[in-house]
């Protein structure tokens, strides 16, 4: 049975002088609740884009479907900050806790 899925892909961007969006706007991977909260709140404001699909995404399979919206949101999608600083980041997570950026680091470091 088909379905049509109308999608759409998220951006986001902060003012300049605070914390970049990927680590105040965003929640990903392990990021603590707490300090993201706090430096979500110390924003002054937070512009999102919303970019629709021109038309949904149909197919029979579900596979397929999810394939196919995968690589329309892909195509649409502009990423908050480039892969190779998120791989710094981990890296730094695994090497040299302290150095990280204050929401990634975790209350376990008595910060929050």
């Amino acid at each position: 049975l088909e379905r049509p899925v109308h999608w759409a892909a998220l951006g986001y961007s902060v003012p300049p002088g605070g914390a970049p969006a990927h680590l105040a706007v965003t929640w990903w991977g392990d990021m603590p609740l707490g300090p993201h909260l706090k430096e979500l709140l110390r924003l002054g404001r937070v512009e999102a884009t919303v970019t629709f699909g021109a038309s949904p995404v149909v197919a029979t399979d579900r596979k397929e479907l999810a394939d196919r919206l995968h690589r329309e949101v892909s195509a649409a999608f502009r990423p908050l900050v480039a892969t190779d600083e998120v791989e710094r980041l981990l890296a730094l997570k695994a090497t040299d806790p302290a150095a990280l950026p204050y929401v990634l680091r975790g209350t376990h470091q008595g910060e929050l």
